[in-house]
């Protein structure tokens, strides 16, 4: 039952890092990054599953755990992050802080990729 919560996280840390994984390959996976929002969704839902199990150790009496420290630790874990996490939702996709921004369409010239901002050689901006 202790491992629970890290078999949640872990799956969630997959589906996380497959998003990373593919932001990092290049302006071409652009078009698959349309599922940010949904990442934020999932951990959110994770903390609340880790909170939920974790908790029905102080409603059983009969439950016993080898540590019950931990027990109080993953619960806090779970209830701090999901506080955090719905700060980050309520920035990010409430208020529109951080909502995606459609990335400008670069024209070539001489090697170099510029944007209405500016030019990017070698992955430096030089502002125009």
């Amino acid at each position: 039952m202790g491992s629970f919560h890290a078999m949640i996280n872990s799956m969630v840390h997959v589906v996380m890092y497959f998003y990373y994984g593919l932001s990092a390959a290049g302006p071409a996976f652009q078009k698959y990054l349309w599922w940010k929002k949904h990442i934020t969704a999932i951990q959110l839902a994770q903390f609340v599953i880790v909170s939920i199990h974790i908790s029905q150790y102080y409603f059983m009496p009969s439950c016993q755990y080898q540590f019950p420290i931990f027990i109080h630790l993953i619960w806090i874990y779970g209830t701090i992050f999901f506080i955090l996490f719905s700060n980050f939702w309520y920035q990010s996709y409430t208020k529109g802080k951080r909502l995606p921004r459609v990335a400008p369409q670069a024209a070539q010239h001489n090697g170099s990729s510029i944007y209405e901002n500016g030019t990017v050689t070698n992955g430096k901006v030089k502002t125009n």
